[in-house]
């Protein structure tokens, strides 16, 4: 028999042509609801399609032509009966229905008395006077408020028991309240959702966390057939699984695991864009890695690289790269990097590979990818990510096996940040002391100063200042300082950073002012360049000002990207528990605190430091960092840069947390969308740390509330996750759970928050699930 490849199962040509399409959503003339029986896609036909063939809505569906049914149709059983009952029935039925003879007489005549009847009742009734007593007599009302009270009693019983049932869900097993779960997701993924595939996913994931193989394989069978186009979700929950087995010491397991993401990668099924896929590329690179196969990794990685020079696409990658290790870190019960911090990632999916390895212990791998790296900064970024995730768990294993791939970065200053950050990670105070001394032996660095109008229209290229690296390494060693309990001598360490990041371009303002008044003030402007330049022939002062135009520009972007790094580089200690440090600096330093207060980036350096505190307590120590005294003219956002423009969108984003005010906190999230168009993607990984802190410091409500302002559906279903897992993790599940019971909450966003809870309470469940 041959068999059609395109129609494997017959049901084409003549049956496919009679059914009638079904609508993704009712519409004049298709009010019928009916759901497919294989995909479990829900659309709607005429009424005359009743119980007749029907097309699924869903093109991809496998088997699309289905009987309509009407769900309002009941069909009674019929009991098999003799030929002689039924024509017996028959007949008397006939009889039944034959018209009979009547009396026209006796007719008019029981019509008459009944009349007559009516009259002599009806009449007395209406000429009756009122009986006014009971009006006069005061009203018993004990059995309205008796009424009232029963319900009311009845009502709190209700309630009672649905908190009682919540409370009993809650304080059994975790396992058996993760199973509890996952089952209530699953009923919801059946419903019609935005992503199906996307519920199967999480749903598979679960269950593969609780050790059950054969009900995760069922899951994620599922979402082959509600949507085959997404099979790469798959991917991510067997990334997870091939980690945990590895840590397990389950190399069969693992092994399987890997086989199954490299079926999928192999399948092609990848969309070309998108952060999904993005995802998948980095989970699958992180684990080439870990096999041994790291060049094919890179390629892997080549395929989503993108210009970051163009800003979207640095946002994406910045916060694909930021959203992926940090759920590593989640999944290992630890806390993520600052946020904003991923904007000194100078190739961010090659540093998110290294954090992965590093979390998992590979150092080798480590030491093998990071020396992979573009260029000696991509290398060292990478080296002080995987030097971070071992502080976390193995800080002085890191550093035995990754110093020496420090040793081979060929720029002195990048080697020297690496070796401070993995001294700082191992708690090791001599090996940052010797870094210390090191960078003691650099030559003093000089500012940049202003050029005149002169000096900037000459032309020839803007050579950036090799001082960059030593800036980089002297904030590295005051974090070192810090992690190591010196706080106090971290000041002098912040001054030689800002000497060094201080000569890699003039200062921000007055470039700012200058760029301001040639698109304001050109013709003035022109007039000062022909005195300077002496240059009166109108032709060559057209050439000098382009000149001006593109010198200008250049030293722009050098000190915008170095002040929004400098900034960077301060929360980055303040996370690290550097903020009385960070603050004392900045206090003396006003040169600094200028550059600081100069914009909205100063909110960046600001969350970083209200996060680090520990709570809501004193915020008014920070506020000094909003005290700009600087002319309106300077407060405009950066003109030029690579990473300054993004980070000044995601600071103008967090200005509400400068109210202090902690019933404010909920409002972040609606503040975060409320026409902004820069950092969109870092923004959503803002909140998701914002909504993971505020859970963490007990204002849960807060955080909940704010989730539900947002209009946007996917920054909620991200955030849901986050606000369940962090829930989870602090044992307030009962809390989340009486919540969520009096929310209108949609199918796939409780999903998501189930899932979050359920990740929790997976792990609280046992790091060794037993396996079925």
């Amino acid at each position: 028999m041959v068999v059609d490849e395109d129609d494997p199962f017959g049901i084409g040509g003549g049956g496919a042509s009679q059914a009638i399409a079904a609508a993704l959503k009712p519409e004049k003339g298709r009010l019928q609801k009916v759901v497919c029986p294989m995909c479990e896609q829900v659309g709607f036909v005429p009424k005359a399609a009743l119980g007749k063939p029907v097309k699924c809505a869903n093109v991809k569906c496998m088997v699309p032509i289905f009987t309509a049914e009407d769900p309002a149709e009941q069909k009674a059983e019929r009991r098999p009966t003799r030929l002689a009952d039924e024509a017996e029935a028959i007949r008397r039925a006939a009889e039944a229905s034959a018209p009979r003879k009547r009396n026209p007489l006796l007719i008019y005549g029981i019509g008459g008395a009944v009349l007559l009847g009516l009259t002599a009742v009806v009449v007395p009734l209406l000429t009756k006077k009122p009986d006014t007593t009971a009006l006069q007599t005061p009203r018993d009302l004990s059995s309205f408020e008796e009424l009232a009270a029963a319900e009311e009693a009845e009502a709190k019983a209700k309630a009672a028991a649905a908190a009682a049932a919540v409370q009993a869900s809650a304080q059994s097993t975790p396992a058996v309240a993760v199973e509890e779960q996952v089952k209530r997701m699953t009923v919801l993924a059946r419903q019609e959702l935005r992503d199906k595939p996307l519920a199967r996913r999480m749903t598979g994931d679960i269950w593969l966390r609780l050790g059950n193989s054969k009900e995760a394989a069922t899951e994620l069978s599922q979402l082959l057939v509600v949507d085959r186009s997404r099979s790469f979700y798959r991917v991510i929950p067997q990334a997870a699984h091939y980690w945990r087995s590895r840590a397990a010491g389950d190399a069969a397991a693992a092994k399987v695991a890997f086989a199954a993401c490299e079926s999928e990668i192999a399948g092609k099924t990848l969309p070309r864009t998108g952060r999904a896929a993005t995802e998948v590329c980095l989970a699958f690179a992180a684990m080439l890695v870990q096999e041994g196969r790291q060049q094919e990794a890179q390629q892997l990685l080549a395929t989503r690289q993108l210009d970051r020079t163009i800003p979207d696409n640095l946002d994406s990658m910045v916060s694909v790269a930021w959203l992926f290790v940090s759920s590593n870190y989640r999944d290992l019960g630890l806390t993520p990097p600052y946020s904003a911090e991923s904007y000194l990632w100078s190739d961010p999916l090659h540093v998110a590979v290294a954090s992965v390895l590093g979390l998992q212990g590979s150092w080798q791998e480590v030491s093998g990818w990071a020396a992979a790296g573009s260029d000696a900064r991509v290398a060292a970024d990478a080296l002080v990510a995987a030097a971070d995730a071992g502080m976390r768990t193995t800080g002085a294993a890191a550093a035995g096996v990754l110093m020496s791939a420090a040793d081979a970065i060929t720029v002195p200053g990048l080697s020297l940040r690496v070796r401070a950050a993995l001294a700082g990670a191992a708690g090791d105070a001599a090996g940052v002391d010797a870094c210390v001394q090191r960078l003691s032996m650099e030559a003093a660095a000089g500012p940049s100063a202003m050029p005149g109008l002169s000096e900037l229209a000459q032309r020839g290229p803007v050579t950036p200042a090799a001082t960059m690296p030593w800036g980089l390494a002297a904030a590295e060693i005051a974090r070192g300082l810090i992690l190591t309990g010196r706080s106090a001598a971290a000041g002098p360490l912040l001054a030689r950073s800002s000497e060094f990041l201080g000569s890699v371009a003039p200062p921000t303002a007055e470039l700012r002012l200058l760029m301001l008044r040639l698109v304001q003030d050109r013709a003035a402007v022109q007039e000062e360049l022909s005195e300077a330049a002496r240059e009166k022939n109108e032709q060559k002062l057209e050439g000098l000002m382009r000149n001006l135009d593109s010198r200008v520009r250049l030293l722009s972007t050098a000190a915008e990207d170095r002040r929004a790094t400098q900034l960077l580089l301060l929360a980055r200690l303040m996370h690290a528990g550097g903020r009385e440090a960070v603050l004392g600096y900045l206090e003396s330093a006003p040169p600094v605190m200028a550059e600081v207060q100069l914009d909205a980036i100063r909110n960046v350096l600001y969350v970083a430091g209200l996060q680090a505190a520990g709570g809501l307590q004193e915020p008014t120590k920070l506020e000094v960092l909003a005290d700009s005294k600087v002319l309106e003219s300077q407060q405009r956002e950066p003109q030029a840069g690579t990473i300054a423009p993004q980070v000044w969108g995601l600071g103008r984003s967090s200005a509400l947390p400068l109210q202090s005010s902690a019933d404010t906190w909920s409002n972040v999230y609606f503040n975060a969308e409320a026409g902004f168009d820069e950092a969109s993607g870092m923004r959503l990984a803002m909140l998701c740390e914002r909504t993971r802190w505020l859970v963490q410091q007990g204002q849960f409500l807060q955080a909940l509330e704010g989730i539900q302002k947002l209009q946007n559906g996917l920054w909620r279903e991200e955030t849901w996750q986050i606000a369940g897992r962090t829930m989870a993790d602090g044992g307030r599940e009962q809390d989340l759970l009486t919540w969520v019971a009096g929310k209108k909450i949609g199918s796939l966003e409780q999903i998501c928050l189930l899932y979050g809870l359920s990740q929790g309470l997976a792990d609280r469940a046992g790091k060794k699930p037993a396996a079925k």
